[in-house]
């Protein structure tokens, strides 16, 4: 008589230790599920979709999370299956928390087709997370190229951690450039309002990429949405570090509007570090390291070039066309480069706004050299840069154009310790430091409404209070301590004829003291 075979429900487990309680052997393994549960080999040349699609069934409602093995998953042309089907998506996949996580690099889900797909493509999902992989993607054809993790038909509650991204496949199509990107949040259009919410990507590893992180979103939906993006990246030897890039508004924008984009991060021998373009509300901070020679940044990980139209004019640190309410800080060593950085405007027409960057906070510290000017500005129809901060190191440059300073800009412009300022409302004293730079030795400030020059440097009669200076540094007129008047507009005089004028003078009491006579004519 054939004996029945337990299940794994029916067969206890008892955890050694002391205080363990006894579960069944089901629950005990459902804490690691892991994809080769469900028949995936992880060899590289198996196409294992299947097996992850069967996983990616079980786990998802429930909740569960799904171990990948160290090996390399390959599932050919399609995408990874962590994805909402829906087209176009009209609700957001909720996953439950889930976790697909691997043992670091040495778990690498990869792609193989002839027209590109995208590893991981988080389609409409939200409650969904990524933790301790490798992306790869290779392609045999020329129709388009393979992204490493994109995020697209909307978004909530996305995290990705500990994420690596190496030489991602990508096509050159002459205009632009398809796939190649480590990571991507490609959102909805009004058409097709879902919601975007949170998305968190931190420990991300870009090399030899298209771009390290970019976000691409319709600026008519994305400032309606209580969107928050964080992202901690390092990018190497890839075309661009960070890309920030909407397309023209269809409908007027609110100028106070901002999209809650931070970026922390490193950029490594990319050809262009930060590109920002009609983008609002973004907060950056980048390291540029450049090792590279300008023309060696304009291959790929194949020595080809990463698109057919750049020349080493293209080797730029920051660009940043029509950014508004956005703070970006960028220091580092761009070695050898055509601009450090170029500042200005774009055109919106839409929009309602000013093409021009405005509301803007700017600080550059950037060594190395630029061929050509080190920060440049960028003129769409007139419009550049309004109601902004500038600060530029002497290191990154000691001119700037002078479109920067127009008056009707109000721009506050500084180069190292050299600002130019408009409008500045003052509560207080305004105090000038000797070589110290702390010890105030003359300052002015407001006394019972007048506007009031005190030295402390010393009580002595003869040392001036304030001085006026010709082109030549010269003193032509100054007030010193005891009251005098130091003068160069005088002349030697023998005699004198007619009383045409007197000079009344008070004294500190603004009490009249006297005239001194002004004559008509003297000798």
């Amino acid at each position: 008589m054939a004996m029945t075979k337990p299940t794994s429900e029916q067969v206890t487990f008892l955890q050694t230790g002391t205080g363990a309680t006894a579960r069944t052997v089901d629950a005990k393994l459902k804490d690691t599920v892991s994809v080769k549960d469900f028949g995936a080999v992880g060899d590289g040349v198996t196409n294992d979709y299947a097996a992850i699609n069967t996983a990616w069934l079980y786990c998802y409602p429930l909740g569960i999370n799904l171990y990948f093995p160290t090996g390399t998953y390959l599932v050919v042309t399609n995408n990874f299956p962590f994805r909402n089907t829906q087209s176009p998506v009209t609700s957001l996949l909720d996953c439950k928390n889930m976790t697909i996580y691997g043992d670091g690099p040495s778990t690498i889900l990869k792609t193989s087709s002839v027209s590109g797909a995208d590893v991981l493509q988080l389609n409409g999902l939200k409650n969904f997370h990524v933790c301790n992989m490798q992306v790869q993607s290779v392609i045999s054809g020329s129709a388009s190229g393979s992204n490493g993790l994109s995020v697209t038909g909307g978004f909530d509650n996305i995290t990705v951690d500990n994420f690596w991204a190496n030489n991602l496949a990508y096509v050159d199509q002459t205009t632009f450039i398809d796939g190649g990107k480590a990571v991507t949040i490609q959102p909805p259009t009004e058409a097709n309002s879902i919601l975007m919410g949170s998305f968190k990507a931190t420990n991300i590893f870009a090399n030899g990429c298209v771009y390290g992180f970019g976000y691409e979103p319709d600026n008519d939906l994305a400032l309606i949405q209580p969107v928050s993006i964080e992202v901690d990246i390092v990018v190497s030897n890839s075309r661009q570090g960070v890309v920030l890039s909407a397309g023209t508004a269809t409908a007027a924008l609110s100028a106070n509007s901002t999209s809650g984009i931070r970026i922390r991060g490193q950029s490594i021998n990319c050809m262009q570090d930060i590109v920002i373009s009609r983008m609002f509300g973004v907060d950056i901070d980048m390291q540029i390291i450049q090792t590279k020679s300008s023309a060696n940044l304009l291959l790929d990980y194949n020595n080809n070039a990463w698109f057919a139209s750049d020349t080493t004019s293209n080797v730029i640190g920051v660009t940043c066309t029509y950014a508004k309410n956005s703070r970006i800080v960028v220091h580092g060593n761009k070695q050898t480069c055509y601009n450090k950085a170029k500042i200005g405007g774009a055109l919106d027409p839409s929009s309602g706004l000013v093409g021009a960057t405005d509301n803007c906070s700017f600080y550059f510290g950037i060594t190395g050299t630029a061929t050509s000017t080190a920060v440049e500005y960028v003129d769409a129809g007139g419009n550049i840069m309004n109601n902004s901060f500038l600060y530029v190191t002497t290191s990154t440059t000691t001119t700037l154009p002078i479109q920067f300073y127009t008056i009707s800009s109000n721009n506050t412009v500084t180069i190292g310790s050299d600002t130019r300022l408009k409008k500045i409302h003052v509560t207080g004293e305004v105090g000038w430091t000797d070589s110290d730079g702390r010890s105030v030795y003359n300052s002015q400030y407001l006394s019972s409404g007048n506007l009031s020059t005190k030295q402390t440097a010393s009580s002595t009669g003869s040392t001036v209070i304030q001085q006026w200076l010709n082109h030549s540094s010269a003193t032509r007129f100054a007030i010193r301590n005891d009251g005098a008047i130091m003068t160069a507009g005088r002349n030697s005089a023998t005699s004198v004829a007619t009383i045409n004028n007197v000079l009344v003078i008070y004294n500190e009491s603004n009490t009249l003291v006297g005239y001194v006579p002004i004559y008509t004519t003297y000798a």
